[in-house]
């Protein structure tokens, strides 16, 4: 099959399709009516290019009739948006490099983590015939979303509670510790060790100043990854320590806090318990 020369896409509007945009990709059904679905994309400067698995609607859909739409918003500014109308071209994915890519730039990850055993992947590159890229009226002004600019700022709120929490850990400072956790907050650590279990507030000073007096130095532990959502904050942290009795420690955890008005309710800290177990427990 021969397709036609793409259209150029302005410059004008190249920064909608490269900040990770979700695009709004229509096909025509058997029955003669349009589906569109949500997709991420690609743009190399020519062409847009986005990922599908073989047996999605869409995927069979542009087998049958490869005219294809897509519409890409801003990802912050939906008054600003391209439309581009085309023929779709149909190529296989075998090695998962474009998906992959696609991960990568939308997840941070290598390998695209979602597909189930003997999923086969394809590339649908749009070879545009028109492009529409009006000026918008208020496209320089965006539509406010209170709700999630409250949420967006409360996350970002925890975030920061979050830091200040382990850099009380990393200098020592119980009363820190203990006065970021709500009246009825708790503390969990898993396993079997001497450690493990969940301690209240008042149990948490004496747990808090036993394990960070075990470590003159300090804890040291380095945030790697923090996510936060609603009440809760996900952390992804590393700790390197000398305990007192002469041993390195190196730990890595991942963290679950939960707060309320600003104050830690739950702590659930996921560690290699054979580690603490042998150097701040003394039983390696």
């Amino acid at each position: 099959m021969s397709f036609p020369k793409t259209k150029p896409i302005p410059k004008s509007h190249h920064d909608i399709l490269t900040n990770r945009p979700t695009g709004h990709i229509c096909t025509m059904r058997p029955d003669g009516r349009m589906s569109a679905n949500p997709v991420a994309l690609m743009f190399d400067g020519e062409y847009v290019r986005v990922s599908t698995v073989k047996t999605r609607q869409k995927y069979k859909n542009l087998l049958r009739d490869p005219r294809v739409t897509i519409s890409v918003p801003h990802r912050n500014n939906p008054n600003r948006y391209i439309e581009i109308r085309g023929i779709a071209e149909l190529t296989d994915d075998p090695d998962r490099a474009f998906v992959n890519s696609v991960a990568k730039a939308y997840m941070g990850v290598d390998v695209y983590p979602f597909d189930k055993p003997g999923d086969q992947r394809a590339i649908i590159t749009i070879h545009a015939e028109q492009v529409s890229a009006p000026d918008v009226p208020l496209e320089d002004a965006p539509p406010t979303a209170a709700d999630g600019e409250i949420n967006r700022r409360k996350c970002d709120v925890n975030k920061g509670i979050a830091k200040a929490f382990v850099a009380a850990i990393n200098r020592g400072d119980v009363e820190t510790v203990v006065n970021t956790y709500a009246e009825d907050g708790v503390c969990w650590t898993p396993g079997s060790m001497p450690i493990s279990g969940t301690y209240n507030r008042e149990q948490i000073r004496a747990f808090a100043k036993q394990i960070l007096d075990a470590f003159p130095g300090g804890l040291n532990m380095t945030i790697k990854r923090m996510t936060a959502e609603e009440d809760r904050v996900a952390i992804e942290a590393e700790s390197h320590a000398r305990h007192v009795s002469g041993k390195d420690y190196n730990n890595q955890y991942h963290i679950l806090m939960r707060l309320q008005a600003g104050k830690i309710v739950e702590w659930r800290e996921y560690m290699d318990t054979m580690q603490a177990n042998a150097v701040i427990c003394g039983r390696g």
